[in-house]
């Protein structure tokens, strides 16, 4: 794969030299700037009264949290401005830093250090340790924060399958930093709502008293959740958590946990990007062969319709939705969402700097030269990313 690396870098280099016009499919995202909608919790919970929403984000600050004790309608507004002030913010410095890196020199990376990126000199895994970093690592928690104003933004809402009935029983399976389950815990009041995770969040700044969180390992089957006793089930961003073999348990355990016609609903992503650019497609080399490592499935998507119908669900809707990577659409609101996008895959790769850089062998200097190259392209090649969501019931009579 050395060899594959240096002709990527070589037309990058041409590209630059002489500037070809790329078509490529915009992206079919539909979104909109909607105010996002947290009610302020009423008290914090006992032992989920912790601080990492407010410090990570600054989209709970210190005015919202004494000022809207009591007024839901001037929680939801100072949320709004909060979050939208948040965003304001990442652009800002965003831009700055654009700016002042703009008259930096380029450094280039040398056909030396080119081939043995993705090469033999790769470090291999003694286990099926994951990619990812630590959940409570808290440059990923602003990470996954970010991206998920960015996914609520573009959907216009924290779900598409339909409105929890009342005092419903709500799941999140891999719930990560929580904020998924928090904000639903906020909004349905008198839902109880429970994030399910092997790590759970810790700390979290006025939590509601109907949030509760379970540690358990979604591997380990079964789940410490009682048959038919849950109405809705959400789950995001469990690709490269979930191995291939697994995916049939978990989505019989789902169906067992849920409530006749209770819904289902999965959002993932490709695990690689749309329109890559020749650099990006050697890092898709190089995570897909990592991956099989893993015992993962990177066309785990084109498989996963299946999977949920064998389970015992019926035909789930499916929708698409694409967010570019970069500022290259014309769109004013698809430009600003793609700017935040870059700026999460950017956090991404910068987070996983260290695993790299282990397992290929190459010094720090060398990984950020292959870094800009992907970041460069990203632009010049208009990629996007697709999100896939599946929303499917549990049949209120099951066939014998």
């Amino acid at each position: 794969m050395g060899n594959q690396t240096s002709r990527a870098i070589e037309k990058t280099r041409e590209r630059r030299i002489k500037p070809k016009k790329h078509i490529r499919r915009h992206s079919t995202a539909t979104v909109g700037c909607t105010p996002l909608s947290i009610s302020r919790p009423s008290s914090p919970h006992s032992f989920r009264n912790q601080d990492w929403l407010d410090s990570l984000t600054g989209s709970f600050s210190s005015s919202y949290t004494n000022s809207t004790d009591h007024d839901p309608t001037a929680a939801a507004a100072a949320n709004t401005i909060n979050t939208i002030a948040s965003i304001s913010s990442i652009i800002s410095t965003a831009s700055s830093s654009k700016a002042s890196s703009s008259t930096s020199t380029s450094i280039s990376l040398s056909k030396t250090t080119a081939s043995r990126l993705f090469g033999a000199s790769q470090s291999k895994p003694t286990s099926p340790v994951s990619i990812h970093c630590t959940p409570h690592d808290p440059r990923e928690l602003d990470r996954l924060q970010r991206q998920h104003y960015l996914l609520k933004l573009a959907r216009k809402t924290n779900c598409w399958a339909p409105c929890p009935p009342q005092c419903a029983t709500v799941l999140d399976i891999g719930t990560g930093n929580g904020i998924w389950a928090f904000e639903m815990a906020a909004e349905y009041r008198d839902a109880k709502v429970i994030g399910l995770d092997l790590l759970p969040p810790t700390t979290q700044l006025g939590c509601p008293k109907n949030l509760y969180y379970i540690q358990s390992d979604i591997h380990q089957l079964p789940w410490p959740i009682e048959s038919n006793s849950v109405d809705r089930i959400h789950q995001r961003d469990m690709g490269q958590m979930i191995q291939g073999k697994q995916w049939a348990g978990v989505l019989q355990e789902m169906f067992r946990v849920l409530k006749p016609s209770g819904t289902i609903e999965l959002v993932e992503s490709d695990l690689w990007y749309h329109n890559p650019g020749p650099m990006q497609q050697t890092f898709h080399g190089y995570l897909e062969s990592y991956y099989s490592t893993l015992g993962l499935d990177v066309n785990y998507i084109q498989t996963l319709e299946k999977w949920i119908v064998q389970a015992g669900f019926g035909p789930p809707e499916v929708r698409t939705l694409d967010l570019p990577i970069g500022e290259w659409s014309k769109d004013g609101e698809l430009k600003q969402f793609g700017f935040i996008h870059r700026e999460t895959q950017k956090a991404w790769l910068k987070n996983k700097k260290s695993f790299h850089v282990t397992r290929w062998n190459i010094t720090s200097e060398e990984y950020d030269c292959a870094v800009k190259e992907v970041l460069d392209e990203w632009d010049a090649y208009q990629s996007f990313s697709r999100y896939y969501c599946w929303v499917a019931t549990k049949p209120t009579r099951m066939n014998i």
